[in-house]
């Protein structure tokens, strides 16, 4: 929906009252969750007691303002980032509020704090960096993390280079579009593989607002680490800057960026200085996220130069096809399954990605736990819904097949999105196997079965799914019967596609395993 957005420059405390009161009326639900964000450079620092620093109504002289007065202005639920020095202390104030049972609303669940340093600490006061460096990392994370993959890459680049990576953020198939697209997965990733499971679906999966922010704390961590500086949130999040998928990020862009600087134009093409500043400003972005070069925009070049797609997706699948061929025993999910959601979002690699889900939920309940929690199946039901092609089919009928087997609570996700149509009109098209559907059929029965045995001939191992022709109705049978036991919705969501009429054709069927 549309963001309100409301810049308030040396305001008084009357002046933050007024305007958090009418954000909050203006919000259009009560759940709606509310951003403060409090630059307090050049004013004085946190007390201890939680209060922050505003100016009087003759602005003469500042006026303290405690933490609690700000929440009960702004409403519940919101999000606090606090960048300045011992911004820490605002977070103790809101913990001890809490203990001392103070009326305070929920610190960590209502109310998430986002905080750029500890208590005792102080920024870093840089000439090579901005002062408000922590909100660089929340408001440009790819910018911010170029910087320092420029700087500490072993290949030498040019300053500028930054100012002129093509593409936007949202352009998936553009430089800039593909190293947001790896960047969020690798931030996706880390935070799977270090918060519990309930606390990264809070914070990643239910508001995208937040889980931006929390994903480019990450990147704060990262970078305030390397002055000895420890960013502070609650609730907690554990310290990942030394993570391995950082090592990936930084391979990955650091090849995105040498590729650029390789095609780029010789120095004669390259506009004068002035124009090349007048660009970069103009560039930036805030709302973009990343301060890179927008289309449409002056550029050294007529034409972006033509860069190959990075090899970080794929390698990733590699990775994960290495798991589950070795440790697939392990009871560990693999930290390559939430880039797998991303993976799902290019149509280059779909249907190997689908095909590498299918065998992994096949392993077990766990897996499909794990699957579940990550957030991938509301885009599988998008694919569900979107008349997937023949190749597309098979995998996703043995991946909601296998799903079904460990987990029926899918099924009424299934309904509330009329996905069931999907596997009616695969009976009503045909009853015989899909000639596209051989391979993946091969490639999904390659890997383990869903009963965690070797794959074999159909009906020799206890709950495996049958992968003998015809796969498709074989498999759409299944699920159809699963959304329909004793489940009333579901059976009269598949009497009024005419189910009835598609199995008395199927009943007929020569085949036994489809009969």
């Amino acid at each position: 929906g549309t963001k309100t957005v409301r810049a308030c420059l040396d305001p008084t405390a009357q002046e933050v009252r007024k305007w958090c009161a009418s954000l909050r009326r203006a919000s259009p639900g009560r759940d709606e969750r509310l951003l403060l964000h409090f630059n307090g450079h050049g004013v004085p620092r946190p007390t201890v007691n939680g209060e922050v620093w505003l100016f009087n109504r003759t602005f003469t002289q500042y006026h303290p303002v405690s933490i609690l007065d700000l929440l009960s202005w702004l409403g519940t639920p919101c999000v606090l980032v606090f960048d300045c020095h011992n911004a820490g202390r605002l977070n103790e104030a809101l913990a001890a509020m809490g203990r001392a049972g103070e009326a305070a609303p929920k610190v960590g669940h209502d109310v998430i704090v986002l905080s750029a340093c500890a208590a005792h600490e102080e920024l870093p006061t840089s000439p090579e960096l901005p002062a408000d460096l922590f909100t660089a990392c929340l408001t440009s994370p790819l910018r911010v993390a170029l910087s320092f993959v420029r700087r500490d890459g072993l290949v030498a680049l040019p300053d500028e280079l930054l100012e002129r990576v093509p593409g936007s953020p949202s352009e998936r198939r553009t430089p800039a579009g593909e190293l947001n697209w790896i960047f969020t997965a690798v931030t996706d990733a880390i935070a799977w593989a270090t918060l519990p499971r309930d606390l990264f679906r809070r914070l990643f999966r239910q508001d995208m607002l937040l889980a931006s922010l929390c994903r480019n704390f990450l990147l704060a961590q990262r970078v305030f680490a390397r002055y000895d500086l420890h960013p502070t949130s609650s609730p907690p999040l554990p310290e990942a800057h030394g993570h391995p998928l950082w090592g990936a990020w930084d391979l990955a862009a650091e090849a995105i960026l040498t590729q650029l600087a390789a095609a780029a134009p010789p120095p004669s093409r390259v506009p004068s200085a002035a124009a090349g500043d007048e660009r970069g400003a103009s560039g930036a972005s805030p709302e973009g996220g990343a301060g890179l070069a927008r289309p449409g925009g002056p550029s050294c070049s007529p034409s972006p130069p033509a860069v190959p797609p990075s090899s970080f997706f794929t390698e990733q699948l590699t990775a994960f096809e290495v798991w589950l061929s070795r440790g697939a025993a392990d009871a560990a999910a693999p930290e390559q399954l939430p880039i797998l959601l991303q993976v799902l979002l290019s149509p280059t690699h779909r249907y190997a990605s689908l095909l590498l889900l299918g065998r992994y939920v096949s392993l077990g309940p766990f897996a499909v736990r794990e699957t579940l929690g990550v957030g991938i199946f509301p885009y599988v039901l998008k694919l569900l819904s979107s008349s997937p092609t023949a190749e597309l089919s098979t995998p996703l009928l043995y991946l909601w097949a296998a799903t079904m087997l460990y987990d029926r609570s899918t099924r009424i996700e299934l309904l509330n999105h009329q996905a069931h149509c999907f596997f009616v009109d695969l009976l009503r098209a045909h009853h015989s196997p899909r000639r596209p559907a051989a391979p993946a059929a091969r490639a999904l029965s390659a890997g383990d079965s869903p009963s965690g045995g070797a794959g074999g001939p159909p009906g020799q191992q206890e709950g495996s799914l049958p992968l003998s022709a015809p796969l498709s109705s074989v498999l759409a049978l299944f699920v159809l019967t699963e959304i329909c036991d004793r489940l009333e919705a579901g059976q009269a969501a598949c009497l009024k596609l005419g189910l009835e009429r598609r199995l008395a054709d199927v009943i007929r069927h020569l085949l036994p395993s489809t009969r």
